[in-house]
């Protein structure tokens, strides 16, 4: 912060009301909520939690976990396992089997 104010040509605490006016909420809920955004995406994707955790930038997955727990309530585990899809939906490829005799 101290670095933007500066850029900005303002001292950090009107920095940090300007951004709290414009996005409603603090810059580290808002630095949290991006994180969390992320790891969300990244468990979509079939990461691990620890993985998620570390593409997202919490420096381990129980940050990760205790953070998803304050915004979303329940765990990443679950909301991995209820973003992948059902055994029976996913399908294996059917393969011809040759005719031997015919």
């Amino acid at each position: 912060m101290t670095a933007l104010a500066a850029v900005g040509n303002t001292v950090e605490r009107h920095l940090l009301r300007l951004f709290i006016d414009h996005a409603g909420i603090s810059p580290l809920e808002y630095l949290r909520s991006i994180r969390l955004e992320r790891a969300r995406q990244s468990l979509e994707y079939g990461a691990t939690v620890t993985r998620a955790a570390e593409v997202a930038g919490f420096s381990s997955g129980l940050q990760l976990r205790r953070a998803w727990q304050r915004q979303w309530g329940g765990s990443p585990r679950d909301a991995a396992r209820a973003a992948a899809p059902a055994p029976d939906s996913v399908k294996s490829p059917r393969v011809a089997s040759p005719r031997f005799g015919s």
